[in-house]
């Protein structure tokens, strides 16, 4: 509901958009430009402003109320009735950053240069180090080693598919250079 084409969006809601990319798209469209975009109540700073201060966005919003307050986590979880399910972590998720598909038949990376997609929950982000150039990170992250390595270390989705987990890519050696602590090369591993 809260995902529209960003052709659809009228002006007056414009100011409370953020581009969004699934796990889907980004194979689709090669990258997170998705022609996408979340309507969100959400500040950049990830707080959730009061009902009286939504103006645009809450008169949107008023037409589906009573769907948006039907939901499990109104309903169950006392959150307001504009409320996401879950509350966005927007400082973290605005910058930029590497996203990948949750679910993938092969790892890939791509750069969110501008730092302004949402992923939604297909799609799991990383935010280098400000020490860490994203493009070379990205290419070592599409390399045959990083690869070979989440393809041996990754748990197995139906199909054979890898379930790219945080607790995974925590572990992934890395070159020296992007990291204080770092592994041997993986092909020594």
């Amino acid at each position: 509901m809260f995902v529209v084409d960003e052709d659809e969006v009228a002006p007056q809601l414009e100011d409370w958009t953020y581009p969004t990319t699934s796990g889907k798209q980004l194979r689709i469209n090669d990258g997170p430009d998705s022609g996408q975009v979340f309507i969100s109540a959400y500040n950049e700073d990830g707080n959730l402003p009061p009902e009286d201060e939504l103006g645009a966005f809450g008169d949107w919003a008023e037409l589906n109320r009573d769907r948006l307050e039907d939901r499990s986590c109104v309903k169950k979880h006392g959150k307001r009735w504009y409320a996401w399910h879950e509350n966005p972590p927007m400082e973290d998720i605005l910058q930029p950053k590497l996203v990948c598909k949750d679910i993938t038949e092969s790892p890939h990376f791509w750069r969110d240069d501008t730092g302004e997609v949402v992923p939604r929950h297909s799609v799991y982000y990383l935010i280098p180090e400000e020490s860490v150039e994203m493009k070379e990170l990205q290419e070592y992250l599409n390399g045959p080693d990083a690869t070979a390595w989440l393809e041996a270390n990754c748990q197995r989705a139906a199909n054979g598919f890898l379930r790219m987990q945080s607790t995974v890519l925590k572990q992934l050696p890395v070159p020296q250079e992007f990291g204080e602590s770092h592994q041997a090369k993986l092909t020594e591993l």
